[in-house]
């Protein structure tokens, strides 16, 4: 059988929780499991990209210092803001995508971002607090946190254009515009290079990455062990696999459980 005749077209992950996180040392380069997993997916003609939080230029250091020998065709970072290439060192936004994108932003900043920033900030004392332009995270100090809890909640329907969730576990909640998700640079991939949903595998662990299992945009998922139940329960749904071990490990075994179970090279 030739692999590229039913093998995937791309590969879709995220970064932290996924491939990143649990006993791999340092923290700051890909597990060279995983590297070397890529580098395989890559000489199978699977093409592989990022797609996550973080901003673009972070996970080109990460991916430079790591093992792997190929070279993502996309970074996606900022949840979808930001899809990027790398054009020798240099990181080039794909056009219109990014520019149509970062206008939508600044309407959402300009209407309600910057303000419900300044009020949330003002409203509760904090321990930490996090604002880049379209990602706002905040540790209220001790005795806060449910009265904080409470008032979120309370002004979330308020507020269609932020998407807020609550991460009490961390004591802390994160929030970004609302139209900022992670399926859109894989739509974006997909009209550029023409895929459909049954040549591309995604990989998440977190609520986020629900957007990047739609129907529409992968037939495939796999999720590791230390995904949250909502991802372990779609992954299931879509005929995934969740991986038996955690974060990168879980991932790989996880890919190779889906590549058997379809018959795949």
């Amino acid at each position: 059988m030739n692999p590229t005749q039913s093998f995937p077209r791309l590969f879709v992950t995220d970064l932290d929780g996924t491939v990143l996180g649990g006993g791999f040392r340092p923290y700051s380069r890909i597990p060279d499991v995983v590297c070397k997993f890529l580098d395989r997916l890559d000489g199978y003609g699977c093409k592989w990209m990022t797609n996550t939080a973080w901003e673009a230029k972070p996970q080109i250091d990460l991916i430079a210092v790591s093992a792997m020998m190929s070279c993502p065709l996309y970074v996606s970072g900022s949840v979808g803001l930001e899809l990027c290439q790398l054009r020798g060192e240099k990181l080039t936004e794909v056009q219109p995508y990014s520019a149509k994108l970062r206008e939508q932003l600044m309407e959402v900043q300009c209407s309600v971002l910057h303000s419900f920033v300044q009020e949330i900030c003002g409203r509760f004392e904090s321990e930490f607090i996090l604002y880049n332009g379209f990602w706002f995270a905040l540790t209220p100090v001790e005795g806060r946190l449910e009265e904080m809890y409470a008032y979120l909640q309370e002004r979330q329907p308020q507020l269609p254009e932020i998407s807020i969730q609550l991460l009490a576990h961390e004591r802390r909640f994160y929030s970004h515009p609302a139209f900022l998700t992670k399926d859109l640079p894989i739509r974006e991939a997909m009209r550029l290079h023409g895929w459909t949903p049954d040549q591309i595998v995604v990989a998440g662990d977190e609520l986020p990455d629900l957007h990047m299992m739609d129907p529409e945009v992968a037939k495939h998922a796999i999720c590791p062990g230390n995904a949250h139940p909502d991802v372990k329960r779609r992954v299931i749904e879509m005929g995934g696999v969740v991986g038996q071990s955690e974060y990168g490990l879980g991932v790989v075994q996880a890919f190779e459980e889906l590549a058997v179970k379809n018959g795949w090279s």
